[in-house]
Order: structure tokens, then C-alpha cells, then sequence
């Protein structure tokens, strides 16, 4: 057998966790001092080399990382769960309800839903969490059946969660939407300590004390959506409890308009529009205006400029860049502040909430409106996020 090339490095700290970016460039990886360090992989001749980036988030001793699909945001778990936007060095959310503290956690494809565990230890914690990361409130808790629970994975289409716990030898899969369990394997002779399913779904992985990896045929299992009926009424009922706060009603809504199928996609569609595409000229005379003599004028660009939030920010980074003058700059860095630290308003999570709906459906007519939403202003964030939902059910589409 040919021996595998192995490139060494090492640190003078002790990882405690690490996770590749999707595109395999940049290498996170947890230490004991509490922080994440963000390492760039640069291939050469002797291997792949480590090179530190610039780049240092604070974390609290995080057990377990991961990447969303898109490679924007590091979550990280242990004496809590927090969301990074690493690129722009600025913690998202900070998150937790575990009895003890997350042991492992993972990401749902779309990147709108994490899932977190406590483990055995300090106690036995047999609670599955599933969150929202758009907003860090909790979808709905799992009762895991077993004492410890110390591993979960998403199925490639977010609908199944699988677990398995430390004590317990069973592995379970779970429908995320309706809480319910939908399968339990047993075979494994020792505590099961992860799980992955295959890219297609079909099979589901497990690794255990007991030295033996098994593989479980899964390609059968179905998850049963809800009988909405599809009536105006139901419909717009569905709509409006889509803008709740707690995101348990708010999914429940959800997958209620999943239920609904085409049905759900005609009636939003009546709904839900393209952002529209800025005047461009008006934006840069905005931003000209932050440098105004006039202070009315300047307080006025801003208002605009602030109420037209996501919108603009491209062209407010590009300013930037442009070195402008002093209180032009303070102006846009104030800005782009806001911007990264307001909360989501209800109406635009509402619209997160129903490109999601639209991806579970992912029939041609949802496709169709997802590519109707994704045409509209690039910087919108119902633009951006109807594109990536888009990217998503196109690989999907294509695995065989």
C-alpha cells in the first residue's frame, strides 16, 4: 500500500477543534487559549503549508467547528454556541441552552438551521437543540432517548437530523420539522461518537469506541409533510405567523407552506418581489453628499442612504476604498457599523424564512421564483440569499 504524504506542523498550543472552509483554503482551528486562529492553505512543493491570516476571533473553548455551505459564516461549540462573519472579523451571535457544554454541533446545508448536543458530561445531557441562525432562538428541542447524546449531522436536504449517544449505543433519525423520530439503527457494540451521511443522502455513517465503522442504508426513509390545506385563507394565515419572533411558531408556519407545495409558491409569488435595482447615479451623489457643505444635506444622504441599508453597502465599501475625506469616511464607517449590528427587521426575516420554504419545496415553479428573486438588487439580502438557495438545489440536482 502506498503510504499517504504527510505534511507536519506544529503549534505551541493544543487544537481543540478544526474545520475546513468548503472551498479548502482556509483551515480553522480552536485552541487552548480560547481563541480561533484562521490559517490559509498555500499548496507547494513539500505539501500544503500553513500560513496564518490576520485574522483572530475570540471564542470561549469551542469543542466542535463548523463552516456554513457558502463558506461566510465559522460556528463554534462548547461553553456555548457562537456564529462568526469571519471575513469581516464580527461575531453574528452568541447562543446557548445546553445543560452542559456543546459537544458537537452542525449546520443545516441552507445554513439556516444548527443543531447542538451537551454530551455525557458533566451529566448525561440526552437534549438536541435546533436553532435558527438568523435569529439564535430555538425551532424546537429533541428529546435524544439516550444518555449523552455526542454527535449530530443534517441529511443534504436539512430535512433529517441524525444523532447518536456516548452512553446510549443507538443511532436515531429525526424529522427536524415535526420533532418526530423516523428510524433508530442498533449494531454497534460501544458508544457511538459521530455521524455523517453520504452527499446523496442514501447512506448514513457512524463511528464508535467499539472500532468499527457501519454504514446504514437510509435512502428509504421519508419524511411525511404536513396536509395543508390551500386556501387563502390558510395561506395567508401561514404568511403573516411567518413574522413571529420565536422561531418555533415561525417554522411551524413554515412547514405548513412546505405542505402546501406549488400551491404555497402561487400564492407567494403574489407576495414576495425582486428588490429593486438602485439608481446609480442617485446612490454615488448619496454618498457624494456625505461631504456636503450643507449639514442639512449630509444628515439627509444619510437618512437615505441608511434607510436604503443592504442595498447600497456594496457601493459604500467601494467609497471607502476610494480614500474619501475625513467626515465622509466617519460617515460610511458609522453605516456599515449599523448595518452589520441592527437586527434582522421582521419583514426581512420573514423573507429568509420563505426562501427557505421555497428550497424544501424545490419544485420547478418554486425554482422559478427563487430565479425571479435572485434577479434583483446584488447587494439585497432576498437577492443574495435566493441565489445561493438556487446554488444549492442545483448541486443537489446534479449528484448522482
Amino acid at each position: 500500500m502506498k503510504r499517504s504524504k504527510v505534511t507536519k506542523h506544529t503549534f505551541p498550543f493544543q487544537p481543540s477543534a478544526i474545520a475546513f472552509s468548503p472551498d479548502g483554503r482556509t483551515l480553522a482551528i480552536c485552541t487552548a487559549l480560547s481563541e480561533i486562529q484562521l490559517w490559509t492553505i498555500a499548496p507547494g512543493k513539500e505539501g500544503r503549508a500553513l500560513v496564518k491570516t490576520p485574522i483572530h476571533l475570540e471564542s470561549p473553548g469551542f469543542l466542535s467547528l463548523t463552516f456554513s455551505s457558502d463558506g461566510h459564516t465559522l460556528a463554534g461549540g462548547g461553553d456555548g454556541i457562537r456564529l462568526y462573519d469571519w471575513s469581516r472579523r464580527q461575531q453574528l451571535l452568541n447562543f446557548s441552552a445546553q445543560i452542559n457544554p456543546v459537544v458537537s454541533i452542525a449546520l443545516s446545508p441552507s445554513g439556516h438551521m444548527l443543531a447542538s448536543c451537551g454530551g455525557a458530561y458533566p451529566r448525561p445531557d440526552d437534549t438536541i437543540n435546533v436553532w435558527e441562525t438568523a435569529t439564535g432562538t430555538c425551532i424546537r428541542s429533541l428529546d435524544g432517548l439516550s444518555s449523552g447524546i455526542g454527535c449530530v449531522a443534517f441529511s443534504p436536504d436539512g430535512r433529517l437530523l441524525a444523532s447518536a449517544g456516548e452512553n446510549g449505543w443507538t443511532l436515531r433519525i429525526w424529522d427536524v420539522f415535526s420533532g418526530k423520530q423516523v428510524a433508530h439503527f442498533a449494531g454497534h457494540r460501544g458508544p457511538v461518537f459521530c455521524v455523517a451521511f453520504s452527499p446523496d443522502g442514501k447512506t448514513l455513517a457512524s463511528g464508535s469506541a467499539d472500532t468499527t465503522i457501519l454504514l446504514w442504508d437510509v435512502s428509504g426513509l421519508q419524511v411525511k409533510l404536513p396536509s395543508t390545506k390551500s386556501n387563502p385563507k390558510v395561506l395567508t394565515s401561514l404568511w403573516t405567523e411567518m413574522r413571529a419572533k420565536e422561531a418555533s411558531k415561525a417554522y411551524q408556519a413554515l412547514w405548513g407552506l412546505v405542505g402546501a407545495g406549488d400551491n404555497a409558491v402561487t400564492f407567494l409569488r403574489q407576495q414576495l418581489s425582486p428588490i429593486p435595482v438602485p439608481d446609480t447615479k442617485s446612490i454615488q451623489q448619496l454618498i457624494a453628499d456625505l461631504d456636503n457643505d450643507n449639514f442639512e444635506k449630509r444628515e439627509a444622504a444619510t437618512a437615505q442612504l441608511t434607510k436604503l441599508r443592504e442595498v447600497v453597502e456594496p457601493a459604500m465599501h467601494q467609497a471607502l476604498q476610494a480614500k474619501p475625506t475625513l467626515e465622509a469616511r466617519k460617515r460610511l464607517e458609522r453605516l456599515l457599523a449599523e448595518l452589520a449590528e441592527r437586527p434582522i427587521p421582521e419583514g426581512e426575516l420573514r423573507q429568509l424564512r420563505t426562501l427557505h420554504a421555497l428550497e424544501l419545496i424545490g419544485s420547478p415553479a418554486a425554482r422559478d421564483l427563487l430565479k425571479k428573486l435572485a434577479s434583483g438588487a446584488p447587494g439585497a439580502a432576498l437577492t443574495r440569499d435566493a441565489k445561493l438557495a438556487l446554488q444549492r438545489l442545483e448541486r443537489r440536482a446534479n449528484k448522482p
